[in-house]
């Protein structure tokens, strides 16, 4: 058994994030156009930041190696660990490759045929970044001419591997990729943290991080090395579940870029190590450790293949080695499953070399792949892409129950990944608003009215994509909370109310219950397994105060027949009292060809404004009163936010121009 020394004094940077979050909060109350110049502005400073803390860490790793005999790199046939920095208490940190039929098991095959309204949807005009040991082989016969290497590092199997099962053109039939039409810009992994930040502020919608630290037991070929710190427990590593300056790190990023998503693989540590009475094996619960424990990355376990697709939640088998939250706060970890058994890809030993390999990696780059198809088939519909929140959030919604028990559990997340019913929700809301963005104001409840269908469980959906967290003092499982702007859902029909799933991180095995408010995740999923065909009430509020005024928020609703043309922005308890009696803001009709109105009752003498989904203002115009038409037959068909002000208050609602 191996332990690192601890006699180096080396103290890390401190971080400024709560600078940035201060920042970002404050320009809640700019114009949209402005909030997102200043992101941007935010997201390169950090950069910056963070690629000096890098190199500085890394330096003092690397000096703290020469001394102690201690390997930089860690390589075997089918594994690969690099030394990236070390913490105060002087303990190495190595980054390793999280290895251990992908598009039949979560049904991204289905989307590259015709078989949905029509489209055929293979990533084409798309791009997607992958951080990994490496870059791929951008020569190979399935990559050629459409990887980009951001930073000319030299190749290796596993960044191809991941490259070929995200973007694989499929000259080989059975390594085809989920996006094969798609581009690539791949990054090494020393120095993500400022690289991505880069990246999100020029845009970039969607990553790949199918890479983490070695945490807890490691095997190195040889023998089994411990990780962890022993100087805070020798029971388990304390990082496992831990929110941690990477995983801060990571939701500043995607705070400060709201449509990027960042897809993390959960790991491969569960029931690793020796089986020492000292020091036990790693899990089996509680050993996602990191990013993967961020609150606004997409978190993916692997499992066994599908390859005649879902049946039923008993045939989807967790793998042996994918790690199980929950993290130390009790959010749900993984939020999502995917094939990760025997994924036969690219290699980068030839242009023509292929390769099987399994792990929570080849799971994380399957679903990265068919989120850009997801992305693709939206702007398809509605010039203009979902916020990393709302494809989130419809990832969660449409997955196939797996697990043990019906809800999400620590094992396997929300469940099994299901492009094909994703997409399936997405054209449907071309004609009915299944899926929103919208805001919530402090001291605001939020309601919709829907109609369920009746021939199908209803199921409410929210997402928000929440300011970073302050990580606890390092110790072992602290229960802090690390959600920031705590929203409440909640449905209601015929004096029934219905509250969303949650669960008991002091009792991971324990089946998911829906009895009150959650008040640890910044995902809430209601369940009616039984809708009648009845009229029922959606209501979103929060819990204690809104950090910056105000939440942005995703909904998504499925097994609803017809949703009522009124949302209203409420406020019953009188929190606001300006607000009173202002009614709701109707628009009809809703969808619209050309010419809509927007009805204010109680509200004149404001503006209002059109944005599409990227906060571009497109037009605006003073109220007639309190019925104002606007014309959008100069637009193209999609969805667009409606902003209605004046200088008592502010409604914000959505109508979608159908052409």
């Amino acid at each position: 058994m191996e332990y690192p020394n601890n006699d180096l004094l080396m103290r890390k940077l401190r971080p400024f994030g709560s600078f940035f979050t201060f920042i970002a909060a404050c320009l809640l109350s700019f114009p949209i156009e402005a909030q997102n110049v200043a992101k941007q502005f935010d997201l390169n400073a950090f950069a910056e930041q963070k690629r000096t803390e890098s190199l500085i860490n890394k330096e003092a790793a690397l000096q703290y190696a020469r001394k102690h005999n201690l390997p930089v790199t860690i390589s075997t046939e089918t594994t690969f660990s690099e030394l990236i920095g070390i913490t105060e208490n002087n303990v190495p940190q190595y980054y390793t490759i999280t290895n251990k039929n992908s598009a039949a098991t979560i049904s991204t095959d289905k989307l590259q045929t015709k078989s949905l309204a029509a489209y055929s949807l293979d990533g084409s005009g798309m791009t997607v970044y992958e951080w990994d040991a490496g870059s791929p082989l951008a020569s190979h016969q399935e990559l050629t001419g459409r990887v980009i290497q951001g930073d000319g590092a030299s190749t290796n199997f596993h960044s191809t591997h991941i490259a070929g099962t995200i973007i694989a053109s499929g000259v080989k039939d059975q390594a085809k990729g989920m996006a094969p039409a798609a581009n690539l810009i791949s990054y090494e992994w020393n120095n993500d943290v400022s690289e991505m930040a880069v990246a999100a502020s020029n845009g970039a919608l969607v990553s790949n991080h199918s890479y983490g630290f070695l945490r807890g037991w490691a095997y190195n070929g040889a023998d089994w090395s411990w990780y962890g710190d022993t100087t805070i427990s020798r029971q388990e590593d304390y990082l496992f579940g831990f929110y941690d300056e990477q995983a801060r790190d990571w939701d500043e990023i995607a705070f400060n870029a709201p449509w990027f998503l960042i897809v993390k693989s959960a790991g491969n540590d569960r029931n690793e190590g020796p089986g020492y009475e000292s020091i036990p094996k790693d899990g089996p619960y509680d050993c996602i450790s990191n990013a993967g424990v961020a609150k606004n990355v997409l978190t993916v376990g692997a499992v066994d293949a599908l390859p005649d697709g879902y049946s039923s939640a008993s045939g989807v088998i967790m793998s042996s080695f994918s790690n199980w939250g929950p993290t130390d706060d009790g959010r749900v970890k993984p939020d999502i499953v995917a094939d990760g058994i025997g994924i036969y890809s690219t290699d980068n030993g030839s242009n023509s070399d292929y390769i099987t390999l399994s792990g929570t990696s080849m799971a994380t780059a399957s679903v990265t792949g068919s989120l850009l198809l997801l992305q693709q088939l939206a702007f398809d519909l509605n010039h203009s892409y979902l916020k990393a929140a709302t494809l989130k959030g419809l990832v969660i919604a449409t997955a196939d129950e797996a697990g043990p028990e019906n809800g999400p559990d620590y094992q396997s997340g929300w469940g099994l990944m299901d492009t094909y019913k994703a997409a399936e929700l997405l054209v449907a809301n071309a004609d009915i608003p299944f899926i929103t963005e919208e805001s919530l104001d402090e001291g605001e409840v939020f309601t919709k009215d829907i109609v369920a269908s009746g021939d199908e469980p209803l199921k409410i959906t929210i997402c928000w994509t929440d300011a970073p967290g302050i990580s606890p003092e390092p110790s072992l499982d602290p229960a802090d909370a690390m959600l920031v702007n705590d929203l409440d859902l909640s449905v209601t029909a015929n004096g029934t109310t219905w509250y969303p799933w949650s669960l008991n991180p002091a009792f991971p095995t324990m089946a998911a219950t829906a009895t009150g408010k959650n008040h640890a995740d910044n995902v809430e999923v209601v369940l009616i397994p039984q809708a009648g065909n009845v009229e029922y009430t959606i209501h979103v509020q929060h819990s204690g105060s809104l950090s910056g005024g105000s939440q942005p928020f995703s909904l998504i609703i499925s097994g609803a027949g017809s949703i009522s043309e009124n949302e209203q922005h409420g406020d019953p308890q009188g929190i606001n009292d300006e607000k009173q009696g202002m009614g709701r803001v109707k628009i009809y009709p809703n969808p619209v060809q050309d010419i809509t109105t927007i009805e204010t009752p109680g509200m004149t003498g404001g503006t209002i404004s059109l944005y599409d989904n990227s906060g571009r203002n497109l037009l605006s115009m003073p109220q007639s009163g309190e019925q104002t038409e606007m014309d959008l037959s100069s637009l193209p068909g999609g969805s667009y936010i409606v902003l209605i002000k004046n200088q008592e208050t502010k409604r914000i609602a959505r109508v979608v121009r159908k052409l």
